[in-house]
């Protein structure tokens, strides 16, 4: 059973305020856009969102800056 608490209290803590920050300051994405992201996945897919969220719209930012026609993916979401 410790394992088991010690294990989600981790996921949790890591999930929600470690990855943010993280791919936020590598990213350029901050951290809000990126809670706000994991909402949008989570309500358009449910728990499979909820798990993507942070990879997808990492992927959706970088193609925002890198092709120029979804530049705005950028503005919006970096």
């Amino acid at each position: 059973m410790l394992v088991f608490v010690l294990f989600a209290g981790l996921e949790l803590i890591i999930g929600n305020f470690v990855e943010p920050w993280l791919y936020g300051t590598n990213t350029g994405i901050s951290s809000l856009a990126l809670l706000v992201a994991a909402i949008f996945w989570t309500v358009l897919w449910g728990p499979a969102g909820l798990i993507l969220s942070t990879p997808l719209t990492v992927c959706v930012v970088v193609l925002g800056r890198y092709v120029p026609q979804f530049s705005f993916l950028h503005i919006c979401w970096g």
